[in-house]
C-alpha cells in the first residue's frame, strides 16, 4: 500500500548483491566468499512523487493570502469564461503535498490505521482507493482537515478514505450546511459546475447558496444571483421571486446576475425584446415607465415588453366624439404667468372613476382661491369660473380650446361658461340625470357638480361651495362619458 511513497530529493534505490564461488582444490575443502557490493543508484524518481515530508518554511503558506495563492494564480478556461461563471479551480497535483516519510510505513501491515507517531500527511495520493491522510502517526476519520501545504480542506470518511466528487451535509457552528468535494477531493468553493448546473459555494466554510444572493467573487461575477432553494442550482432566465411582494426579474442565461435597467433580451420565443428592470430590485416593470437612459416616459404591456413611447391612455376613454383624456399634459399656450396649466394626474391605464376623482379634487384644491375675471391660474392665483373649470379638465389631461392664456387675452374666451354650453364634445343630459363630476350651466355661468345637490365654482369674492338650487339651473354637462 506504501510503495509509492517518497520524499523531495529522495531517489529510488535498488540494492543488490553479487555472490562469487570459488573452489579450493588443492586442499580439497570448498569455500564460498560473499561479497556485499554497495547500494547504486539505479534510476530517477517516478512522475509527480517530488513531495516533502516537511516543506521548506519559504514554501509553507503564512497567513490565509498565502493558503489562496493557488486559487487566485490558476489558469481560467477561456471557453468558462466565455460560456458561464467562473468554476473553481482543480488542485489535482501531487506536487507540493506533504506526505508520510516510507521508512514510517509498515509495508508487512499495509492495511494498519497507525504509523510511526512521525508520520504526518498523504499516503497514496492521488489513488482514489488507498489514499490516506496521517495526523501524528494515526489515520485521520469522519473529519474534515487541511493539507497545510496546499491551504486545501479535505474529508476522511470513517473508513479514512477520501470523499471525492460528493456534496456532503457536515455540522457547522450550530447548525447543518452542504458542501462539496471535487473529484481530486478538495473542498469546493466560488462557482462550481456541476452536471451541466451552476453553484456557489461560500469562500470561507464552502457552505452551498441558497436562495438570493449577494456575491462579490471577482471581476466577471459581481451581482445578485438566486439559487434554487433546494438544490442550490443558479437561476437563468425569467424567475419569479416572493420578494419585494412578489416580482419578475431576469437573470442572465450566460452569468446568472440579476438584469436592472433597459435590457434587449433574446431568452426564447416568448421572450424578446426591450424590457426594463427597476435598477434597485430588479422587479421588471409593468404599465407606465419613466427610463432615465432614454429620457422619457415608455409604455410596458403585461408581458413587460416595453411598446415604445407611453400612449396617452389605454383602458378605458371617452367616446371619440368627446374630449378625450390623457396620461400626458396639454399643451401650453403663449408665455408667461398666464401660460399655466395643470399637469395631468391620470395614469395610462387610469379609469373613469379615477378621472373623475382627479377632476373634482383638483377643483377641490382650489377652494378659497381669490376670484379673478379671465383667470385660470394655480390654486391660489386666482380663477373664474370657468377657470375653474379649465384647470381641473388640464388635470385628466383634456386637450381643449380652452386655455389660461386665451382665457385671459382672447375675447371669444371672455365668455366661456357659454361656450361650453355650446360645445358639442361636452354631452348634455338631463338635470335629473346629473352625477359627480358633471358640469352645471347657469346663464353666464358654470360649477362642477360635487353630489348630493352640491357644487363647487368660483364666484365673487372666491372659489367656495354652494348649492346646485343657488341660480336657475339652465342645464347639466358631462365629461365623462
Amino acid at each position: 500500500m506504501f510503495s509509492n511513497i517518497s520524499q523531495r530529493g529522495y531517489h529510488g534505490v535498488l540494492p543488490y548483491a553479487l555472490t562469487t564461488c570459488i573452489a579450493a582444490a588443492a586442499t580439497g575443502l570448498s569455500a564460498f566468499i560473499l561479497f556485499a557490493i554497495s547500494p547504486q543508484v539505479v534510476s530517477a524518481a517516478p512522475p509527480n512523487v517530488t513531495d516533502t515530508i516537511n516543506p521548506p518554511e519559504s514554501a509553507t503558506p503564512t497567513n490565509q493570502d498565502d493558503l489562496n495563492t493557488s486559487k487566485e494564480s490558476s489558469p481560467v478556461n477561456a471557453q468558462q469564461k466565455n460560456s458561464g461563471p467562473l468554476s473553481s479551480t482543480s488542485h489535482h497535483s501531487t506536487a507540493h503535498r506533504t506526505t508520510v516519510p516510507s521508512e514510517s510505513v509498515d509495508h508487512q501491515n499495509t492495511s494498519s490505521s497507525t504509523l510511526s507517531s512521525s508520520a504526518n500527511g498523504w499516503s497514496n495520493f492521488g489513488n482514489i482507493e488507498t489514499e490516506r491522510w496521517y495526523a501524528n502517526g494515526t489515520m485521520v476519520t469522519s473529519q474534515e482537515f487541511t493539507d497545510p501545504a496546499t491551504g486545501q480542506r479535505y474529508y476522511a470518511n470513517t473508513d479514512g478514505s477520501i470523499a471525492h466528487d460528493v456534496d456532503m451535509q457536515l455540522p457547522s457552528n450550530g447548525t447543518t450546511i452542504t458542501v462539496r468535494f471535487a473529484h481530486d477531493g478538495h473542498l469546493v468553493t466560488g462557482m462550481d459546475c456541476k452536471d451541466g448546473a451552476w453553484y456557489f459555494f461560500n469562500l470561507e466554510d464552502g457552505s452551498m447558496a441558497y436562495g438570493e444572493r449577494y456575491i462579490n467573487y471577482d471581476k466577471e461575477h459581481t451581482g445578485w444571483y438566486y439559487f434554487d432553494p433546494y438544490t442550490g442550482k443558479m437561476a437563468h432566465g425569467m424567475t419569479h421571486l416572493q420578494s419585494n411582494g412578489g416580482k419578475w426579474v431576469y437573470y442572465d442565461a450566460t452569468t446568472g446576475i440579476m438584469a436592472h435597467g433597459e435590457r434587449y433580451i433574446n431568452y426564447d420565443k416568448e421572450h424578446t425584446g426591450w424590457y426594463y428592470f427597476d435598477p434597485y430590485t430588479g422587479k421588471m416593470a409593468h404599465g407606465n415607465v419613466y427610463i432615465p437612459h432614454w429620457g422619457k416616459w415608455c409604455w410596458t404591456g403585461a408581458d413587460g415588453k416595453l411598446q415604445g413611447d407611453t400612449p396617452g391612455k389605454i383602458g378605458w376613454q371617452n367616446p371619440a366624439a368627446f374630449y378625450q383624456v390623457s396620461s400626458k399634459n396639454v399643451n401650453k399656450v403663449g408665455q408667461g404667468m398666464f401660460s399655466y396649466i395643470q399637469p395631468s394626474r391620470l395614469s395610462v391605464d387610469g379609469s373613469r372613476a379615477d378621472a373623475i376623482n382627479i377632476f373634482v379634487n383638483t377643483a377641490l384644491s382650489y377652494l378659497g382661491s381669490p376670484y379673478k375675471w379671465n383667470y385660470a391660474l394655480w390654486p391660489g392665483g386666482g380663477s373664474d369660473c370657468a377657470g375653474l373649470v379649465i384647470s381641473s379638465m388640464e388635470s385628466v389631461g383634456m386637450q381643449t380650446p380652452y386655455n389660461a392664456y386665451d382665457h385671459r387675452f382672447q375675447a371669444w374666451q371672455d365668455h366661456d361658461a357659454n361656450n361650453m354650453w355650446n360645445d358639442p364634445r361636452i354631452m348634455k343630459v338631463a338635470v335629473a340625470d346629473r352625477r359627480r363630476g358633471d358640469l352645471v350651466f347657469y346663464p353666464g355661468h358654470v360649477a362642477i357638480y360635487l353630489g348630493n345637490n352640491k357644487i363647487i365654482n368660483a364666484y365673487p369674492p372666491h372659489v367656495e361651495y354652494d348649492s346646485i338650487w343657488r341660480w336657475p339651473v339652465r342645464g347639466i354637462g358631462r365629461l365623462f362619458i
